[in-house]
């Protein structure tokens, strides 16, 4: 055990100017895993309680839940009716329009946690500001959707071996579908806000009455003999429907 070294002792005023720093304070604060106290005070307020937050996951389990029971009813009723042909059709050109997603570049998940730290600060000109330009991104994406769906379209029959099926119902079905999508890029905008108000609750309420109404109008439809385009044209309101009502939440 010997002695430490002279230095040691001889520079201790310096080691506790080092431990009083600004720097070696924020080092001590990373180092615990905790925010120093400058980067706390620059955080915005959480904008949803401990509350909220366990309602936002109970809702969005229990739309999923019966996203699942529903789906799997109508997949029963569906393929009773409209056969498994039709049906695989119907699957492929879901499929289809689903990559035109990709037209959102990751611009709703920004615009939820710009959103959430808008609101955190109380800045509704911001948030107002944000909003605007959310709809216009995404009534552009929607406009480019449906473009793309109907340069496509005609030309289904060539993509797809359809068989038996009819191609102008493919073509008919898939402008429908681009339809659809483009407004649901519109529906980000009032789901943003939503999130990032802390009531994922009410987005995922929204979702679930959509579904619930969007599904149970499919059945009768195709019980009724509407085929493809029918399905589709169900698809475009019930989304029509989960837009309005969101965006009557958000104003």
């Amino acid at each position: 055990h010997s002695c430490p070294p002279s230095s040691w002792t001889t520079d201790q005023p310096a080691a506790v100017a080092i431990e009083q720093s600004p720097e070696w304070a924020g080092l001590q604060w990373r180092v615990d895993g905790e925010s120093t106290p400058e980067e706390a005070s620059d955080r915005p307020p959480a904008n949803a309680s401990k509350g909220q937050l366990a309602r936002n996951m109970a809702s969005s389990y229990v739309s999923l839940f019966v996203g699942i029971v529903l789906s799997l009813f109508f997949t029963r009723v569906v393929l009773r009716h409209l056969g498994a042909s039709t049906y695989g059709l119907w699957i492929v050109l879901f499929a289809m329009v689903g990559y035109l997603g990709l037209l959102d570049v990751g611009v709703g998940t920004a615009v939820v946690q710009r959103i959430a730290r808008l609101m955190g600060e109380h800045d509704d000109a911001g948030v107002a500001d944000l909003m605007r330009t959310a709809w216009w991104f995404f009534a552009t994406s929607g406009v480019v959707a449906v473009l793309v769906t109907v340069v496509v379209a005609p030309f289904i029959g060539s993509i797809l071996h359809l068989g038996t099926l009819s191609p102008t119902a493919a073509a008919i079905t898939l402008v429908l579908l681009g339809a659809m999508t483009a407004v649901l890029f519109l529906q980000s905008v009032p789901n943003a806000v939503l999130f990032g108000s802390g009531r994922a609750d009410r987005s995922a309420q929204v979702g679930l009455l959509t579904l619930i109404l969007t599904q149970g109008a499919q059945i009768v439809v195709v019980v009724a003999g509407g085929g493809l385009v029918g399905l589709a044209v169900v698809a475009v309101v019930g989304a029509a429907i989960g837009l309005g009502v969101g965006a009557s939440l958000i104003h």
